[in-house]
């Protein structure tokens, strides 16, 4: 099999498993700390299931903070990225 259809194959399978475009994790990890802000530092890029980002929190309280910054974070990742790879970010809890 010829490596670009190969490549096709592997973003046809990623996305029908809804694990999005390969290389947009690492992509919206690059930018997290801009587009963050303030919770950047408390909340870490875990993983990007389709187009929602789930980052990890050690804090419950910064849950709830996350659920009413997503849209607006979601918005300056497309703005720091020039595409939309995001439309929601959720919260877990890190375990202790």
């Amino acid at each position: 099999m010829e490596p670009r259809a190969l490549q096709r194959s592997v973003q046809l399978l990623a996305r029908q498993l809804g694990l999005g475009e390969i290389g947009a994790f690492e992509r919206v990890e690059s930018v997290w700390g801009s587009a963050a802000g303030r919770l950047s530092t408390a909340a870490t890029p875990s993983r990007l299931r389709g187009r929602s980002l789930v980052v990890t929190v050690a804090d419950p309280a910064l849950v709830e903070a996350l659920r009413w910054e997503s849209l607006a974070i979601a918005a300056r990742l497309e703005d720091a990225l020039g595409e939309r790879l995001v439309d929601e970010v959720t919260a877990t809890i890190a375990p202790r």
